[in-house]
């Protein structure tokens, strides 16, 4: 059926008499705002009321009769204003779907199917010449088709499922999917080594990347063959290894404690800025946070005031990596760093929110993850540290390697039994399992010299005597 033409059917008379509380449950407005909005409400439901077919009961709305009134309101309205329009009415159409007085929402189809440059380039389309051809310009294009697209979109789907964003994986695989539909496959059987081999001789990226391309599709051709989908994987490894050699496996850098210790002096010492009057207090309660609690640089950046329990001293971390919500303890020195920060916090930004952000620049924006980026490099020359030639320059989130690393340190030199604690900081770093946090525990020289300390108090005498035979 011609999407056009799909209709939806709408309780007229209750919708109408809906509008008031609608426009109560949007909060204030503004007097003049409020007017418009309702009055662009009312000025569709009039329209529909005039043009639209009763069919017991309740009127038939088509997307096709939408489009018109699109039409006709951006003949008589600028192309912002217009835009305003089409928001409102979408708004007030969800609301009423979701009462179940409207049985589907037509300006939000319209959305999916045309709205590649939004409602913006909806009402740009809607203003004249042949609609058909304008709306071709704004059509969004399908991200997967065919029967490559079919099984790419469960593959993508399933990993989410499983708490993985997948998003550098998708357009991974949207770029196959456009690439075998230039080639006229329509098949995901009928991919070959050679059609594989062509895809990556068609990528501009570098060498490294390529590599990457090349194993994540042949990631998914494994998935395939495990469903009995394809009898074999066209990405072969002679594929893969005419790409280049394979990159040097990433090693992070482990800050010695004297150097968190500098690199926390530093920070306190930054320059506040008129569009960042709390740096110094900001970042270095920020640089905490990564270290002694192991946060991810995000999870830390979108904490929110009522996420931080004074009383309890507990933080609360909602929505992070794996879809895993957490809850982390935390002992008086962060407390004390906290609290100190809250302080200035409330005095500096007032009034302040508990949904307001913690961590604010100028106007109550918040710090991003660029901004404490750039302002990284700074501290690492402050404090002094320069890494070895083989290391890469320090990251952020090197901090949240040291910590695992110091954890699992001072548990060998407390004597603990290390295998049972790896389970409570997997816990504690958020991961899905002990096998994310292995990743973590980089060795190093000071854990591997306490390693065979508790090596040789164990097992010293059979070394010995194994040595004198």
């Amino acid at each position: 059926m011609n999407a056009k033409r799909r209709t939806y059917r709408l309780h007229l008379g209750a919708a109408e008499g809906a509008v008031n509380h609608y426009m109560q449950r949007l909060g204030d407005l503004g007097n003049k705002t409020r007017y418009e909005h309702c009055s662009t409400i009312v000025n569709f439901l009039a329209y529909v009321r005039r043009t639209c077919e009763r069919v017991q009961g309740r009127s038939s709305i088509s997307q096709a009769r939408v489009l018109a009134w699109m039409r006709q309101v951006a003949r008589t309205a600028g192309t912002d204003q217009a835009a305003v329009h089409f928001s409102r009415v979408n708004q007030f159409l969800q609301a009423m779907a979701a009462s179940k007085l409207l049985s589907g929402n037509p300006m939000l189809a319209i959305l999916s199917r045309y709205g590649r440059r939004g409602w913006t380039g909806l009402a740009w389309a809607s203003k004249g010449g042949p609609l058909r051809c304008r709306l071709k310009s704004v059509r969004v294009e399908l991200l997967f088709t065919g029967d490559f697209g079919r099984h790419a979109r469960r593959y993508v789907d399933l990993h989410r499922a499983a708490g993985r964003t997948y998003r550098w994986v998708e357009r991974l695989l949207v770029e196959v999917n456009r690439f075998l539909r230039g080639q006229s496959v329509s098949s995901v059987r009928s991919v070959t080594p050679r059609l594989v081999q062509a895809w990556v001789h068609s990528t501009t990226c570098n060498q490294r990347s390529r590599r990457m391309k090349a194993a994540a599709l042949s990631r998914f051709f494994n998935y395939l063959c495990g469903l009995g989908v394809v009898r074999s994987n066209p990405v072969t490894p002679m594929i893969i290894e005419s790409i280049g050699p394979r990159r040097a496996v990433f090693k992070p850098y482990i800050y010695s404690p004297s150097q968190i210790r500098t690199l926390f002096t530093a920070a306190g010492q930054l320059n506040p800025g008129v569009t960042f009057r709390l740096r110094p207090q900001a970042v270095r309660t920020v640089l905490v946070l990564l270290y002694t609690l192991g946060l991810r640089l995000g999870e830390a950046l979108r904490l929110r005031i009522q996420d931080v329990n004074m009383i309890q001293q507990m933080i609360y971390i909602w929505d992070t990596k794996f879809h895993k919500d957490r809850v982390i303890p935390f002992g008086p020195t962060v407390a004390a760093c906290l609290r100190k920060y809250l302080e200035l916090r409330y005095a500096v930004f007032r009034p302040v929110g508990l949904t307001d952000p913690l961590f604010v620049t100028r106007r109550r924006a918040p710090m991003s993850g660029g901004c404490f980026r750039d302002i990284f490099p700074r501290l690492l020359k402050a404090a002094g540290i320069t890494p070895p030639p083989e290391h890469r320059q320090p990251r952020p989130h090197d901090l949240r390697h040291s910590f695992a690393v110091h954890r699992l340190l001072r548990w060998y030199e407390q004597g603990v039994d290390v295998q049972s604690r790896l389970v409570l900081l997997s816990t504690f770093m958020g991961h899905v399992s002990i096998y994310s946090t292995q990743v973590y525990l980089t060795i190093t020289d000071n854990l591997l010299a306490e390693a065979n300390k508790r090596f040789y108090r164990h097992f010293g005498d059979v070394v010995g005597q194994e040595a004198s035979s």
